[in-house]
């Protein structure tokens, strides 16, 4: 085949073979999956053909096979590495203390950048407090709420409770502002701290 007709009909596999291998939310979705695709099949082959001549070994040859997967083996965990540690590492968990009703509270808090809620009346930080934390608030005294707000959730927008809290120290700095009393466990913490809160 001429060397144009070979890579049109190489990119129209590539198409081809990523449609079929998984399920796609989106358009978006779809074409982002076939990048990728490209990208890791020509990051790979370009590994095999380095090796291959650092090693002196014939591209055509059934030596190339042991490069082949060697070098499958280092391109998986290096994506394993980038794609699933990275994230971890970069999650900030925190210890928070909070002080409510005179009485400290130590919760397992996780700093959001998305959360930019603030109480509209007074402007403080409002962070999102999960079911186990209101639970152990709630241990010794009711709860009288200060007041509501709208935050957006999985399942729409919705007005919730807030209560004022006497201090949220983390680390050496402290702020004040509320809580919002959600309904629901959050994954991995307690708490989820509002963006304007930084830990010293």
């Amino acid at each position: 085949m001429p060397t144009v007709a070979q890579i049109f009909v190489r990119l129209l596999l590539a198409f081809l073979l990523v449609v079929i291998v998984d399920k796609y939310i989106s358009i978006k979705d779809y074409l982002i999956s076939v990048g990728l695709y490209v990208v890791l099949t020509y990051a790979l082959g370009g590994i095999v053909y380095g090796l291959s001549y650092l090693l002196n070994v014939d591209v055509r040859g059934y030596a190339v096979l042991g490069i082949l997967m060697l070098s499958i083996v280092v391109f998986e965990l290096v994506i394993w590495f980038v794609v699933k540690e990275k994230p971890n590492e970069n999650k900030r968990f925190y210890d928070v203390i909070i002080r409510f009703k005179n009485k400290n509270y130590v919760f397992k808090g996780f700093y959001d950048s998305g959360n930019t809620l603030t109480d509209p009346l007074t402007g403080k930080p409002i962070i999102l407090l999960s079911k186990p934390a209101v639970d152990k608030l709630r241990e010794r005294q009711e709860l009288i709420y200060d007041g509501f707000v709208d935050i957006k959730t999985v399942n729409g927008e919705s007005s919730v409770p807030i209560i004022e809290l006497d201090e949220i120290r983390c680390g050496k700095a402290v702020y004040h502002g509320f809580g919002a009393i959600m309904e629901q466990n959050v994954k991995d913490c307690d708490l989820i701290l509002q963006n304007t809160l930084r830990y010293n």
